[in-house]
């Protein structure tokens, strides 16, 4: 049955119940699972999709830096000997940057540590200083991150460390203090600066050997920023002063900075990250909800803005808080919570799914009678399962990468197997039982061996 045959009984046979379709589902929501606490905290993915971050471990008295890897159990990268790290960045060698504590180090200290071939190297500091954390590091393995430059640790300068070395990065006669936060592979850095004419931290980026600062969106040009991020083209994102007690997220592009767009009832945005397709992901500060509080953001190059939590399965349980950081592929990692969780952060993976099947609505759509489910563009011959679930959210394909798609169901149940017609049409019938009128249910089908799914589809039974 062609697909506009299948809609056209539709139309003579219609759902009885709602059904939902229109919705942008354009993301599967996967949990980090945590170290054996009760925080897991996502910051960086690389292009694969491996995550870094930190994770409090079994008693939630310290925290270590963890590497989530697709299908395995987070990694425990350790420490420096002391009781706390936590990773910041990774690269395509699969070297891991961050902090951790030696075994010296309390309260506020720790050092820059990087991780390779399993071990946890102290990349040192800059002076006399006894504090550093790395944040950025390239495909050419170039780190970058601030070190205290004396035993007070009151003063911290931005540095690049390669090759063994640790040098300090330039600043002019008014940047006591200056901290660098990312790096691309042509060598440009970004970060901030303390400006002592101005008593803020300043927005700037390291290029042919000087510092730059970037200014703000005040009148004045007045007020703080920082530069978070910065993508293979040069394209540099973060956020500076709009006025004396807001921000706004922006991009520097070809030599201007320009507002990324924002919507009513925000008080303040946050640009966090930038891949090489100028999908940016950050935070925006809003009443949306009636409550003042950070809620995850997408802006697609000369798009509008977007809510990260408007664009995730239904009835899915998660908020997503803080949008961190994002990858070529489009993939996202950063912080929310479950909604049945408030009290507990937890790092998650939004990965976009990619659908190739059309699946039906229900027929008749009504509980307590047999109901069909019909799904088309499938390989002829080829097996379909198809699941449901009360919740949203996101399930790993055995044998697929996340990159290739995932379900976006949580805990999804089979309802049965279909071999697709010739015509690549696979059908099933099955009783739903009356307990269901009311319920809101979700269903989607898949194809396992060729990681190929269907768009997802809500349904209310009457």
């Amino acid at each position: 049955m062609r697909v506009h045959q299948l809609l056209a009984v539709f139309l003579i046979t219609p759902a009885l119940g709602t059904t939902v379709r229109a919705q942008d589902y354009r993301y599967a929501v996967i949990e980090l699972p945590t170290l054996g606490g009760d925080y897991s905290y996502g910051w960086t993915l690389d292009d694969a999709g491996n995550v870094v971050g930190s994770s409090f471990v079994s008693g939630n008295r310290d925290f270590h830096a963890a590497l989530w890897r697709q299908g395995r159990p987070p990694l425990d990268l350790g420490t420096l000997g002391g009781e706390d790290s936590s990773a910041r960045g990774i690269n395509e060698n699969g070297w891991i940057v961050g902090r951790a504590k030696t075994s010296n180090q309390t309260d506020f200290d720790f050092s820059a540590f990087l991780w390779r071939n399993g071990q946890m190297i102290n990349l040192g500091y800059l002076g006399t200083g006894d504090f550093a954390e790395a944040y950025g590091i390239n495909h050419l393995n170039q780190v970058v991150g601030r070190s205290a430059i004396d035993h007070v640790g009151s003063t911290k300068r931005a540095f690049l460390w390669q090759d063994g070395e640790m040098v300090e990065l330039a600043r002019t006669p008014d940047n006591p203090s200056t901290e660098a936060i990312a790096i691309n592979n042509a060598g440009l850095i970004v970060g901030q600066a303390w400006s002592n004419e101005w008593t803020t931290w300043r927005p700037v980026i390291w290029e042919n050997g000087g510092i730059v600062d970037l200014g703000t969106f005040r009148f004045d040009n007045g007020g703080d920023g920082v530069c978070i991020d910065v993508n293979e083209a040069g394209d540099v994102v973060g956020y500076t002063s709009r006025d004396f007690e807001t921000n706004q997220a922006f991009i520097y592009h070809n030599g201007r900075m320009r507002r990324l767009p924002e919507k009513p009832r925000w008080t303040n945005s946050f640009a966090w990250s930038i891949n090489d397709n100028r999908q940016i992901v950050g935070a925006c500060r809003t009443k949306r909800t009636g409550v003042l509080q950070d809620v995850g953001c997408i802006w697609e190059w000369e798009k509008p803005v977007e809510y990260l939590n408007d664009l995730i399965p239904p009835k899915s349980n998660w908020f997503i808080g803080l949008a961190i950081h994002n990858n070529d592929a489009g993939q996202i990692t950063g912080n929310g919570f479950r909604l049945d969780d408030r009290d507990h952060t937890k790092g998650y993976l939004l990965s976009p799914v990619h659908p190739s099947m059309e699946l039906s609505d229900l027929i008749p759509g009504v509980a307590n009678a047999d109901n069909t489910l019909t799904v088309t563009g499938v390989t002829p011959g080829a097996r379909v399962t198809f699941l449901y679930s009360r919740h949203g959210g996101g399930t790993r394909i055995p044998g697929c990468d996340l990159q290739q798609n995932a379900l976006q169901l949580d805990n999804p149940t089979v309802i049965a197997t279909a071999v697709a017609n010739q015509q690549g049409v696979a059908t099933i019938t099955r009783p739903v039982p009356l307990i269901a009128r009311g319920q809101t249910i979700l269903f989607q089908a898949v194809v396992q061996n060729q990681c190929a799914i269907s768009q997802l589809v809500v349904h209310q039974f009457d």
